[in-house]
C-alpha cells in the first residue's frame, strides 16, 4: 500500500513537471507559429501547420510568432517555472523561426481586438511573459507589430487594455488603442494593481477614455501590496480623457504603495487629464506611505493644436506634467531634463472651454498632514525648461530642507529650438546651461535593476556640457536609441 502511494506521488510529479514543461510545438527552435488562416494540421510546429490563435495553453520556453492578422485577445495564465519565459513575438523576413511554409507577407501588424474574457484585451494573469512587436516606426505611432484595438469597446470601464495580474513582466513594441471615448467607457490604457518588476517599453498607448497608464501599490479593494520596479520608456502617451463627471484620469497615474518608479524617455503628447504625470492621495491608504523614490527624467511633454481631434473638446483640463500631491514619500523625488512646450493660456481648443492649462511641476502638500513633516523625502527638480509655457516649478507646505530645485528654465525663446518639424522637433540650437548631475538609483530594465542614466539623453548622446532639457546640443537626429537591455528590431 506504502509503495503504491509512493508510486502514484513519483506519477503525480512527473504530469505536473510535463504540463509545466511541455515541450515547444517546433522542438528545435524552441518555437510555436501563429497565423490567421492556416489551412494545415493546426499543430503550430511550422507556418504551414500554424496555430490560427494564440492557444490557450503556452509551454514554457518558448517564443510564438505572430504573423499579420486580426485575431481574439488572450488570458496568459500558464503555470509559472521558475523564472521561465514565455515570449509573444512579432516575426521579421529575418528572425521568424523554422523556414518552413515561411513568406516574406507574414511580417505585419497583428491586431487583437476581443476581450480576453478575464481584464483586457491581453491579461497577463502570472508572470515571466514577453509581449513583443518586434518593430515600430520612426515617428513612434505606426508600424508596431502588436496592436491591442479597442475602437470597440470590448474593455469597459476601469479595466486596463493591458492588464498586469502578475510581476516580472514586459511588454514592448505595442500599440494600445482605446476607445476614442468621452470617459464613456473609461478604458485605460495599461493597469496594475500590487505587481512588481514590469517594463512597458517602445509602446504607444492612446485615444483611452480615462488614465493611459494607471499603477497602483494597493489592490482595488483592501490588501497591502507595494509594488516595486516600474519603468516606462521610449514611449508616445497621448489623448487620455478626463471628465470630473465621470472620473479624473492622468497620462500616468501612480500611487499607494509604489516604488522605484522610473519615467524616461517618452513624449506626452495633447494629454487631456489632470496632469501628464501625477501620483496623488487622500492621505487614507495605508499603502500611501510607502513611495517613492521616482525617477523621471528626459521626457518631452507639449500640446499641439493642429493635431487635436475635432471631437475632443467637449471638456478638458491639464493640471501640469508632473504633480506630487498629498502623497507620502519614503524615497526622493528626481525630476530632471524634461522639456515641456507650448501650454501657455493661448492654447485654443481646450482653452476655449474655460479649462486652464500648464505644464507646471507641482511640489505641494507632499506627505504633510496639519504642517508637519511625515518623512524625510526630498524633491529634486533641475535642468527642466518650458516652451510657451504658463507655469514651472511650484511648491506648497513643504520644508525648504526637503527642496532641491536649481537650473530650470521657465521661459525658453523659440529660437532655442528648431521646431521646424511637425510634431515640434524641440532639440536645441544653442546652449542651454544646467547642472552637472550624478547618476542616483536604478531602473528596471526588464531583468535586472541597473543603473539610472541623467547623463545620456533621448538620441543615446552622453551628456558633456550638460544642457537643459531632454536633448544635449551634440544631438542632431529625432531617432531613439534603444534602451539598454532591449532587442528590438525598429524599422
Amino acid at each position: 500500500m506504502r509503495r503504491n502511494y509512493s508510486l502514484f506521488l513519483l506519477l503525480a510529479v512527473c504530469i505536473l513537471s510535463g504540463v509545466a514543461l511541455a515541450a515547444c510545438p517546433d522542438t528545435v527552435n524552441n518555437a510555436g507559429y501563429v497565423r490567421q488562416g492556416a489551412t494545415g494540421t493546426g499543430t503550430g510546429a511550422n507556418w504551414t501547420n500554424a496555430f490560427t490563435a494564440l492557444p490557450a495553453s503556452l509551454s514554457r520556453g518558448c517564443t510564438y510568432y505572430v504573423a499579420a492578422g486580426t485575431y481574439a485577445g488572450h488570458l496568459f495564465n500558464d503555470a509559472v517555472s521558475g523564472s521561465t519565459v514565455i515570449t509573444i513575438q512579432s516575426p521579421t523576413v529575418s528572425v521568424h523561426g523554422i523556414a518552413a511554409g515561411w513568406s516574406d507577407s507574414f511580417v505585419g501588424q497583428a491586431t487583437f481586438n476581443t476581450s480576453s474574457g478575464a481584464n483586457g484585451i491581453f491579461d497577463l494573469n502570472t508572470s515571466f511573459y514577453v509581449i513583443d512587436g518586434a518593430y515600430r516606426n520612426a515617428d513612434w505611432k505606426s508600424g508596431y507589430g502588436i496592436h491591442l484595438d479597442n475602437t470597440g469597446s470590448v474593455v469597459g470601464s476601469a479595466v486596463g487594455i493591458l492588464s498586469f495580474d502578475a510581476s516580472n513582466n514586459t511588454v514592448r513594441n505595442v500599440e494600445v488603442e482605446g476607445s476614442h471615448s468621452q470617459g464613456s467607457p473609461q478604458d485605460r490604457g495599461v493597469q496594475s494593481f500590487g505587481n512588481s518588476n514590469l517594463l512597458v517599453s517602445h509602446d504607444y498607448i492612446h485615444d483611452v477614455g480615462n488614465a493611459s497608464l494607471l499603477f497602483r501599490g494597493t489592490c482595488p479593494s483592501s490588501c497591502n501590496t507595494v509594488a516595486s520596479n516600474i519603468t516606462l520608456e521610449y514611449s508616445y502617451v497621448s489623448v487620455d480623457f478626463s471628465n470630473p463627471a465621470v472620473g479624473h484620469a492622468e497620462g500616468i497615474s501612480f500611487a499607494e504603495g509604489v516604488d522605484n518608479i522610473a519615467w524616461r524617455y517618452n513624449k506626452f503628447v495633447n494629454i487631456n487629464g489632470t496632469g501628464a504625470m501625477a501620483n496623488a492621495s487622500s492621505h487614507t491608504s495605508t499603502q500611501d506611505a510607502f513611495n517613492g523614490p521616482f525617477y523621471i527624467y528626459g521626457n518631452l511633454f507639449w500640446l499641439d493644436d493642429a493635431f487635436w481631434p475635432v471631437w475632443y473638446p467637449t471638456w478638458c483640463q491639464v493640471g501640469g506634467f508632473y504633480a506630487n500631491i498629498n502623497v507620502k514619500n519614503t524615497g526622493d523625488i528626481y525630476v530632471y531634463n524634461n522639456t515641456i512646450g507650448n501650454m501657455g493660456d493661448n492654447f485654443g481648443s481646450c482653452q476655449s472651454n474655460g479649462a486652464s492649462h500648464d505644464g507646471g511641476i507641482h511640489f505641494d502638500d507632499d506627505g504633510l498632514s496639519g504642517g508637519s513633516a511625515v518623512n524625510p523625502a526630498i524633491d529634486h527638480a533641475k535642468n527642466n525648461i518650458w516652451w510657451g509655457s504658463a507655469d514651472a516649478v511650484t511648491t506648497g507646505n513643504i520644508p525648504a530642507p526637503q527642496l532641491d530645485i536649481s537650473n530650470n528654465t521657465a521661459s525658453v525663446s523659440s529660437g532655442k529650438f528648431v521646431l521646424t518639424s511637425t510634431p515640434f522637433d524641440f532639440h536645441l540650437t544653442s546652449h542651454i546651461a544646467g547642472a552637472s548631475l550624478t547618476n542616483v538609483g536604478t531602473y528596471w530594465n526588464g531583468t535586472a535593476l541597473v543603473a539610472n542614466t541623467f547623463d545620456v539623453d533621448m538620441d543615446g548622446t552622453i551628456r558633456t556640457t550638460w544642457d537643459q532639457g531632454a536633448f544635449e546640443l551634440a544631438t542632431s537626429s529625432t531617432s531613439p536609441a534603444p534602451s539598454l537591455g532591449l532587442f528590438a528590431e525598429l524599422q
